[in-house]
């Protein structure tokens, strides 16, 4: 198309508009020749693509407050597909979050990533009480939106809470329980499931894991096993013991399950194990270092960074690391690197990123095993690969959470552990000030070691 030609004929038409009135044919004539111009442009590209077979791309869909992750970003023809990726603070949207590029250069779906409900459930609510309720928290404020759970067939607490988005489900799952073997509960946020259902074992693997397990063990029992097999690795070795104190995450709709503490009986144990979940088996990942009462941020649908937390040698830490277990690959500046130590080995701490960045804060917990709740924070720059205090909380917490909801952070329950004061209080980090501000709203009950998901505001009915 030639612009600099229609931009002469408008500057030409506005220039005898403004001059004598006996222009008007020669106005006439113009306005008929930009007609002109215009049809022929608007044919061009179909009539390249008919007369010659040329194939109209697509260009990369813009998604507000994330990117699209696209099969590929150099030439996308149709039948390209892409996923959406949604900054820290944001969740995509149910059906919006994949789209195709089809014939004409259009895509498919327009993607979307929107703000999250924060859904918080059980818990400790004293030294000797678990609970087993919900609480849907819009730090919106929509008055439209009343949201509610049914209550957990049993109290849990030291648990996870996670959103699968594949089939639209709230599974909660460990816990400090004398129940034996950990255990998934699951419930349908379309309404169709009234009650918390069982979800499975995820110490347990696939049907094939079990096969080739026994298969093992009975050769190891007959006279045939002094015949040569491969070295068999229990990839599940804590099928019957529970696991509490762990980490979690959504990450590109599988479900993760890090490190914690797994027991049987009286026995305690620091692990570095970790379960995925797939949609249809549970399968196995590994830390670089055993973790339990740790903090985990997700970073993009590949990356997952733990920070801190009890360690193997009866210690607290203060190392990060990063772990990919599934997830898809990582776009750039995202990458796997060497983190510096957090300045203080922490706890039953919270982390979060920030909205719309790759920097990480972590604040509250505590620095030893004999050590009172904590107020400090610490910020983690991306781009400068370091850690630096900023400012500190109002309340001392421990075992609360911390969680990025649009472009705001918000500090969530815990207690204050020395004199065991458990908390329903809400703090605000505001990004751009780098301070914290006290909440006006708080939660319904005082509770610490709760479990906390994000869920889509369109995924209940009447939450729009």
């Amino acid at each position: 198309m030639d612009w600099s030609l229609m931009f002469i004929l408008i500057l030409n038409l506005s220039y005898l508009a403004e001059s004598s009135p006996f222009n008007q044919d020669r106005i006439q004539e113009l306005e008929n020749r930009l007609s002109k111009l215009e049809r022929i442009v608007e044919d061009l590209e179909p009539t390249f693509v008919r007369r010659y077979g040329l194939v109209k791309r697509c260009t990369v869909p813009p998604v507000e407050h994330g990117f699209a992750q696209c099969d590929n970003t150099k030439d996308i023809k149709p039948k390209t597909r892409c996923r959406v990726v949604c900054n820290a603070g944001y969740i995509a949207t149910p059906g919006k979050d994949f789209t195709r590029c089809e014939e004409g250069g259009e895509w498919s779906v327009d993607m979307k990533c929107e703000v999250p409900l924060v859904v918080i459930g059980g818990g400790e609510i004293s030294d000797s009480s678990s609970d087993s309720s919900f609480e849907v928290i819009d730090f919106e404020g929509r008055q439209k939106c009343n949201a509610s759970i049914p209550d957990m067939n049993s109290p849990r607490a030291f648990h996870n809470l996670l959103y699968h988005p594949y089939s639209t489900e709230l599974i909660t799952c460990n816990g400090l329980t004398t129940s034996g073997a950990a255990s998934c509960d699951k419930w349908s946020l379309s309404g169709t499931q009234g009650s918390w259902h069982l979800h499975g074992n995820p110490h347990l693997g696939s049907s094939l894991d079990e096969m080739t397990r026994q298969m093992y063990s009975i050769n190891s029992m007959s006279s045939m096993s002094s015949y040569n097999m491969p070295k068999y690795t229990d990839t599940n070795p804590h099928r019957r013991h529970g696991r509490y104190a762990a980490e979690s995450v959504t990450i590109d709709k599988n479900l993760v399950l890090l490190g914690g503490m797994v027991n049987k009986g009286d026995s305690h144990q620091v692990t570095s194990t970790a379960r995925i979940y797939d949609g249809s088996d549970w399968k196995h990942c590994k830390l670089a270092t055993g973790r339990a009462f740790f903090c985990a941020v997700k970073l993009q649908e590949g990356l997952i960074v733990n920070t801190g937390g009890f360690g193997t040698g009866q210690n607290v830490l203060k190392t990060v690391t990063a772990r990919r277990c599934g997830g898809r690959s990582m776009v750039a500046p995202v990458e796997r690197r060497d983190f510096p130590d957090i300045p203080s080995p922490l706890s039953g701490h919270g982390c979060t990123a920030l909205p719309d960045s790759y920097d990480i804060i972590v604040a509250g917990g505590s620095r030893d095993q004999r050590d009172d709740s904590q107020l400090e924070s610490y910020i983690y720059s991306w781009g400068e690969n370091s850690w630096n205090r900023t400012a500190s909380m109002n309340t001392e917490r421990f075992g609360h959470k911390l969680v990025t909801v649009g472009q705001n952070i918000f500090a969530i329950g815990g207690k204050q552990r020395n004199i065991d004061k458990y908390l329903d209080s809400i703090e605000m980090f505001d990004p751009e000030k780098r301070e914290w501000f006290n909440y006006g709203k708080t939660l319904k009950k005082k509770r610490a070691h709760f479990g906390l998901a994000l869920v889509p505001r369109t995924g209940f009915p009447g939450c729009q």
